[in-house]
């Protein structure tokens, strides 16, 4: 095993024994102090039109996928 990682109860530990969690939030901290916490506000909202768009075009897929199945030929 990796000499950075353990498992301990089923969980990955990171470096310094933390989590993915808390890396996450450390990660998130970093960079707002490095950009600021509005460009991190625009970069979130940026993520979230971007899901939206996959998600809305990943329906629009399954849709006419199963046109195609149901259409008898």
């Amino acid at each position: 095993m990796h000499k950075y990682r353990e498992l301990l109860d089923g969980r990955t530990m990171f470096v310094f024994g933390l989590g993915l969690p808390e890396v996450i939030i450390l990660g998130i901290a970093i960079v707002a102090l490095f950009f600021g916490h509005r460009k991190v506000g625009e970069w979130a909202r940026g993520l979230g039109r971007v899901r939206g768009e996959f998600r809305k075009g990943t329906l629009e897929v399954d849709k006419e996928l199963e046109e195609i199945k149901e259409k008898p030929e």
